[in-house]
């Protein structure tokens, strides 16, 4: 976060818009695409705490990250019948940033219910709001932001590959 100060300033600016109620405003946090890494995995077909369980044990293993210093989910994405595997897509991130943006909003006056990246917003956009588009088809989608392009592929629905390039790596030609 380049400035903290005017960042917070913003919020509270923002936060005033909702009138004087006393209690903190909740929100979904979208953090910026370079905080996020995602990989998708599978897991055989379980339920329940049995899922909960082989997920977390693929989480430890595949991460990026120290897992004591960051944050890191999974949701369910597909299922390989063929094969009697269910596809999972994880999500990690470094704490540090996350706790950063988390404390920006609390100082505002908002609470953050659920932490996001933009592909993940997006691809469940798409699937919601998205008239005339067959959703079992594969798309190939792409964001570009202030901060860099996002390049996502969604299938059935869902997000299964999302890899972020920041300006400041695209080549100037």
């Amino acid at each position: 976060m380049k400035d903290r100060p005017r960042f917070i300033a913003s919020l509270r600016r923002l936060r005033s818009e909702f009138g004087g109620a006393k209690e903190k405003v909740l929100v979904i946090a979208s953090v910026p695409s370079a905080n996020v890494y995602t990989q998708t995995f599978d897991a055989p077909f379980l339920s329940g705490q049995s899922l909960e369980e082989a997920a977390d044990l693929n989480l430890k293993s595949i991460s990026p990250i120290d897992l004591k210093a960051g944050y890191a989910d999974w949701q369910e994405i597909g299922t390989q019948e063929k094969d009697g595997k269910l596809e999972l897509l994880a999500a990690f991130a470094d704490g540090a940033a996350i706790d950063d943006y988390q404390q920006c909003l609390k100082s505002a006056g908002f609470a953050a219910v659920a932490v996001e990246f933009p592909a993940l917003a997006i691809s469940r956009a798409i699937q919601a709001l998205a008239a005339g588009i067959d959703a079992e088809k594969p798309k190939v989608v792409l964001n570009v932001a202030s901060d860099g392009i996002d390049f996502m592929i969604i299938r059935r629905g869902n997000l299964y590959f999302h890899y972020f390039n920041p300006w400041k790596l695209v080549p100037a030609d």
